[in-house]
């Protein structure tokens, strides 16, 4: 639901999406395609938004790549994907994003409900999402003095629902409801005062 908001900017590689999510309030909605990794795509987002709409409200830096490997096959590829793309990534475009902040801004990461079952071969990925959660805290304090709050959503895990039916597919949509309304909770005025959390965000069977 973007009615909350007055100007979005998208970014991300799959353009079908994004031009999807444009359509929904396009004079409101920039959509920039490019990739997480990619230091001149992250450039280009920051220049391209400051230019359009000034300077940044609430910076979500939600790209992610979940891939679950045996210990076996953690390979240092592997294991560096995952980071460059969930941590670094994530790491990049703040950096990057640092000096259009506006004073009160809010920076929401996306990491990893840690209370959600434990899970086979998800060592790396969830690793990587809690260098994120240990990062945000860090970042609290160092932006604290310009009055910037930085703060973790970590949403339940998805496996549990994967099974095809109508009582799993309720608990997806309520779930990806509740994820949106906290997300949207962060970034307002009404989380003044929240810096350096970590917030799950889970679905009980109704």
């Amino acid at each position: 639901d973007l009615r909350p908001l007055r100007e979005v900017v998208v970014f991300g590689r799959n353009r079908p999406r994004l031009d999807e999510l444009a359509a929904l309030a396009p004079a409101r909605v920039l959509v920039v395609e490019g990739e997480v990794t990619r230091a001149a795509d992250i450039e280009s987002l920051a220049t391209t938004t400051v230019r359009r709409f000034g300077g940044v409200d609430v910076l979500v830096p939600a790209a992610g790549l979940r891939g679950a490997a045996p210990l076996a096959e953690c390979t240092p590829e592997f294991v560096g994907e995952m980071f460059a793309v969930n941590f670094q990534g994530a790491l990049e475009v703040v950096r990057l994003f640092q000096r259009q902040l506006n004073s009160g801004a809010s920076i929401v990461f996306l990491t990893y409900g840690q209370t959600s079952a434990r899970r086979e071969g998800l060592g790396p990925f969830a690793a990587s999402k809690a260098a994120l959660a240990s990062l945000a805290q860090s970042l609290a304090a160092e932006l604290a003095p310009r009055g910037i709050r930085v703060n973790c959503l970590a949403p339940a895990m998805m496996d549990e629902f994967a099974k095809e039916d109508a009582s799993a597919e309720a608990r997806c949509k309520r779930r990806t409801q509740r994820v949106a309304e906290t997300l949207l909770f962060l970034a307002s005025d009404e989380s003044a005062g929240i810096s350096g959390q970590e917030i799950a965000v889970e679905v009980f069977p109704a």
